[in-house]
Formats: structure tokens, sequence, C-alpha cells
């Protein structure tokens, strides 16, 4: 069942650095403010890619040039329909979501004449990272699998999650979670999803302590299954991703 918390609308000016929203609801302030990720997601025509890259190419020096402070990351997804690239922007506060600067006002004409005739559709989201469950996002990040779940019981979907979450925080592993709820959206968009970071793809191939297993290890097996079954009792559905920065088209300003 979709939960939505705010209505907003969403102007994008360039990637997802800049999107205008306006909150119908105080429920944000009830809770524990984790930061804000804006997530802009492109689909690109086939057969347009070179140019489209080119055009992110010719924003990303617009922006630079103009005294932009924002940055991003670019991700290119792995599997599914269509040629599909992620722009994704964390902010630590709404003030900063809704901020449009001057050089993303001068390089409009770069996104509309030269990047969005080559997309084929786009997609936006917000989404808040949540406190207390998340690792630290590592500088070192080359690819990240997304994991998204629409829920029936949020209540329950996150007891479960927070608990399972700290039993991994115990373990050695290398790869690290973050954890976010989504912000609205459409009644087929996740209403949670978690990423997990790796350094490169052969750091994939290393083992690693999965989430019931470290459930097991330090509450036992019969908590473990108790646990697993109330998650997949509050789960209505779930669907993954992996994706890989792009590099050339990802931005951070000069210092």
């Amino acid at each position: 069942m979709k939960q939505s918390i705010f209505k907003q609308s969403l102007a994008a000016a360039l990637l997802c650095a800049f999107l205008a929203i306006t909150p119908v609801s105080s429920l944000l302030a009830q809770e524990e403010a984790g930061p804000i990720l804006s997530i802009y997601e492109v689909k690109v025509k086939h057969g347009h890619e070179s140019k489209w890259r080119a055009a992110v190419k010719a924003w990303n020096q617009c922006y630079g040039e103009n005294g932009g402070k924002a940055s991003w990351n670019a991700w290119k997804r792995m599997q599914g329909e269509g040629n599909v690239f992620v722009f994704s922007v964390m902010a630590d506060n709404w003030e900063q979501v809704g901020q449009m600067d001057a050089a993303s006002r001068a390089c409009r004409e770069v996104f509309e004449t030269q990047l969005t005739p080559h997309e084929e559709g786009e997609k936006t989201m917000l989404a808040q990272e949540m406190p207390g469950i998340s690792d630290a996002w590592p500088e070192n990040t080359k690819v990240v699998g997304v994991y998204n779940f629409t829920v029936d019981d949020s209540r329950t979907f996150t007891k479960v999650i927070t608990e399972v979450s700290k039993a991994m925080q115990k373990t050695d592993n290398t790869v690290t979670l973050q954890w976010y709820e989504a912000m609205g959206g459409g009644e087929d968009d996740a209403d949670y999803f978690v990423v997990s970071n790796h350094a490169d793809f052969a750091s994939m191939d290393k083992d690693w302590t999965g989430p019931w297993e470290a459930v097991a290890a330090q509450h036992g097996k019969e908590t473990a299954e108790e646990w697993r079954g109330m998650f997949a009792d509050a789960v209505d559905d779930q669907w993954d991703y992996m994706y890989v920065r792009e590099d050339d088209l990802s931005f951070t300003p000069a210092e």
C-alpha cells in the first residue's frame, strides 16, 4: 500500500540537483531527519547515447564555468528495459533541495536543446536516508545494488529492518548499506529501498554475511526465522537493479 508523506511539484532545470518541492505534511518534523536524496532517472533514446553523453558533459562544463556549487553522481543501470541512467544528489535539508542556483539557470538552454532531444523519458524521485540503520557512504564506491520494496505494513517493516541492520553492523562485512524511505511517488514506485556499495565488480566476489545469517548468529535461528516471516508478510513486492558509476558524467565543483 503506497503511503505518501508528501505531494511535491518538481521542476528539474537539470539533473536531480535542482528540484523544487512543496510539502503538504509536517510528519517529517516528528521524526529524526536524515539527508535527502534527489534522483533524476533518464531513459536515453536507442542510438542516441553518444550524443546524449556529449550533452551531459556540455552541461557539466557550463555549470562549472558558471560557478555551480552542487555535485552529483551519475550511474548507468546494468539490467532491465531500455538504456537508463540515474543522477543522484544528496542534500542536508529541504532548503538545499529547493534551491536552483544561478549556474543552473545560466545553463538551462543546454539542458533543453542538447540533452532532452536525446531522452525518451525521465522520472524524478525524492527519498530520505534513515538514520541509525544506514552506514556511511564509502568514497570509493563504483558499483551499487539497489533493492526496492513496496510494503503493506510500514511499522513491522521498519521494526524488522532496524533490528536486522543492527545485526549486520556487527559483522565484519566490507559491504555497507544505506536505507531510504521514499517521499511520495506513484503506485508502482518503491516505499523503501536499500543501497549496497562495492568498490568494483571484483569486490562482489568476496563472501559476506547475509542479513538472516547475521541475525541467526546473534539472536538464534528461531528469531531469524520469526523476523524473516514478519518481513515477508510486510512486503508487498520487491525488485532490484545494479548500477555502475559513470565518472565522466558525474560532477564535483572545483575547490
